[in-house]
């Protein structure tokens, strides 16, 4: 039995590093490189390194990349007995450009595929994905499947989501009373609670603490993150970096990862969150996860 199951995004990443400040309209030089990415692959893997035993729910396609994914997975000891080829859509894919700084300047995305993994995909793992008392959701899901699997899931399971981007997001409003542990950043925060944009994080994980989460992480950027959970809100500082940040990109699934192995293995939530600020301080300095 897996201590973790991951449902969502197994993708093919091409990151970027500009070499120079972006110039649009005209080709810029970069070191380009390709990996292993995706947000639930990518806590999938960061916690089974750290020693949990994960699987891993996902669709690929019948290409090469997919072939190259599964392989990559199985060198991390991840289970992928729950990961099938579409007869149809490529593996998902995923682009960014990064500036000189490490910071994003533009990605684009390919997700067709994880989209398809409606609930008539999750009926028939309903039995095998119920051994496993900890799920954790990315919303490259739809939201009917992530209403669907917050529905069904057994009585007892955890049910822990982390909302992606802002324009995915919104496919949570229909299941936020049923997340047991909500990781957003603060952009996502105001589209789930309709907050202004000057609100704090920690104003914000209370918002989403009464739309019925019962915990939530908000993260903050440089400013660290906000927890709200029953019985106290807390602000945790940054983790001082070990070095120059390199890429952004994989540190929200650094932090969900290390969160996860730490409630796993026993700690109090705000000990399990500091122990995934860690891991992400860890991951701004080093390219992909």
């Amino acid at each position: 039995m897996a201590d973790l199951v991951c449902v969502g995004g197994l993708v093919w990443d091409t990151l970027a590093i500009a070499k120079q400040p972006v110039i649009g309209g005209t080709s810029n030089p970069v070191s380009a490189s390709h990996s292993a990415g995706g947000v639930a692959r990518n806590v999938a893997v960061l916690a089974a390194r750290a020693g949990l035993k994960t699987e891993l729910v996902s669709l690929i396609g019948h290409d090469a990349e997919g072939e190259i994914l599964l392989r990559d997975l199985a060198a991390d000891h991840v289970q992928t007995r729950l990961i099938a080829p579409h007869r149809h859509l490529p593996t998902a894919n995923y682009a960014a450009l990064l500036n000189p700084d490490g910071s994003l300047h533009v990605a684009w995305a390919d997700m067709a595929v994880l989209e398809a993994m409606d609930p008539a995909f999750f009926e028939p793992l309903l039995i095998a994905l119920s051994a496993t008392p900890l799920w954790f959701l990315d919303t490259n899901l739809t939201a009917e499947s992530l209403a669907y699997l917050a529905q069904f899931r057994p009585k007892g399971t955890r049910l822990v989501v982390d909302a992606v981007s802002v324009s995915k997001a919104e496919r949570l409003k229909g299941a936020l009373a049923s997340i047991d542990l909500l990781f957003c950043n603060r952009d996502e925060a105001r589209l789930l609670t309709g907050a202004p944009d000057a609100a704090e994080a920690l104003h914000l994980a209370e918002t989403l603490r009464e739309y019925g989460c019962r915990a939530v992480v908000v993260t903050d950027g440089p400013r660290g993150a906000a927890v709200a959970a029953e019985g106290f809100e807390s602000l945790l500082p940054p983790v001082p970096l070990p070095g120059p940040i390199v890429d952004e990109t994989g540190a929200g699934d650094s932090l969900v990862a290390g969160t996860l192995v730490g409630l796993v293995r026993g700690d109090p939530l705000l000990d399990a969150v500091q122990r995934g600020l860690r891991l992400a301080a860890e991951t701004l300095t080093r390219l992909g996860v």
